[in-house]
Parts: C-alpha cells; sequence; structure tokens
C-alpha cells in the first residue's frame, strides 16, 4: 500500500517516484537486558508485587483496596523481503500500574503510579517510596474540596495538558468515533 501511494504522489508530480536500492542483509536484535525478566521466577514475581499491595494498604486506614497490573510481553519479531533481507528481534515490554483506593463519607479517589520498561525487571524494583507518596496524596484528596461544574481558569503541568488535549480532542476525532457519530463533527468544527 505504501509502494502504491508513493506512486501515486510521484506520479501526480508528473515524477517517478521508486524504491532505494538497498542490498539485502540477515540480522538478529536482543534487548540489552539491565535485568533479565526471565531470571526472576513468577513466585519472586508475585513475591514483590503483594510486598507493593501491603505498603498500600497498611499506609492509611482511608485505603480501603488496592489494584494493581502487570504486565511482561515477549515477543519474537521476524522481517524478511525479497530483497534478501532478514531481521530477527526479540522485544521486551513491561508495564505495570499499582493503584491505591480510598474511601470516605462516599468520597473515592484513586492514586497509583505507573511502571514500564523495555530493557529489565529493575523499574519494578525499590519503589516504595512512589507508593507511600502516592497513597499520601490520596488520602489528602479526601480532605479536597468539591468543585462546581462550570468554566474556569486552568495551569497544568505539560503531562497534565497533554492527556487533556488527547481525551478531548484525539478520541473525538478518530475516525471510526466520527463514522459513527456525525453530530461530533460539527462538534469538533466549532
Amino acid at each position: 500500500m505504501a509502494c502504491q501511494q508513493a506512486k501515486l504522489g510521484g506520479e501526480r508530480q508528473q515524477g517517478e517516484s521508486k524504491l532505494a536500492t538497498v542490498p539485502g542483509f540477515e540480522d538478529e536484535v536482543t534487548p540489552e537486558y539491565t535485568l533479565n525478566p526471565a531470571a526472576i521466577s513468577l513466585e519472586e514475581k508475585v513475591r514483590i508485587l503483594t510486598q507493593y499491595k501491603d505498603v498500600m494498604l497498611n499506609f492509611h486506614p482511608a485505603i480501603t483496596a488496592v489494584s494493581i497490573v502487570y504486565k511482561e510481553t515477549h515477543t519474537d519479531l521476524h522481517f524478511a523481503n525479497t530483497d534478501g533481507t532478514y531481521i530477527k528481534q526479540k522485544k521486551l515490554d513491561i508495564g505495570a500500574n499499582l493503584t491505591a483506593i480510598a474511601s470516605r463519607g462516599g468520597v473515592t479517589v484513586r492514586q497509583g503510579i505507573g511502571r514500564g520498561s523495555f530493557c529489565g525487571f529493575d523499574c519494578m524494583l525499590n519503589i516504595d517510596a512512589e507508593l507511600r507518596e502516592a497513597c499520601d496524596l490520596n488520602v489528602r484528596l479526601l480532605d479536597a474540596p468539591q468543585i462546581n461544574a462550570g468554566v474556569y481558569t486552568v495551569i497544568c503541568d505539560q503531562e497534565l495538558a497533554g492527556l487533556f488535549v488527547h481525551e478531548a480532542f484525539d478520541h473525538l476525532s478518530e475516525a471510526n468515533f466520527t463514522y459513527k457519530n456525525p453530530s461530533v463533527i460539527k462538534t469538533m468544527a466549532r
């Protein structure tokens, strides 16, 4: 499809589009692990995550529940083309969300941390202090004043501003969403 589009683009410019000649080669790519997760038993991973659960649940009585999601994916990718190139690549993807849930008087808040790595399990080690910080914020948020709906001037850090833009505009502008909801096009055009 990319080749067809390039050809059409070249024709439109009264020129010619063609692929560059590249000699074929073979290669094997493996991650340079900082701490190979395969070297850590499932039992040890469960023990570490259970320890983090205990850190959060024992932080304050208002923390009534904990959610821990850990994902570890090992992928073998193979690329081959008709020019004789063959590449084998091993990929690692670790992701985790550790969330404490605090409740008091009908108010429930969630706060946690996320971890991720493509090169090692060490991203999951020694995060007790970060978890306690998240739990502390969680408990303090229980006493935060309620905000009335309205238009406000806000100051956001870059990550939060990016998240708002992503949630408010990116999802709304996805083709499958606008296709099923023609009124969204009018909303986005405002």
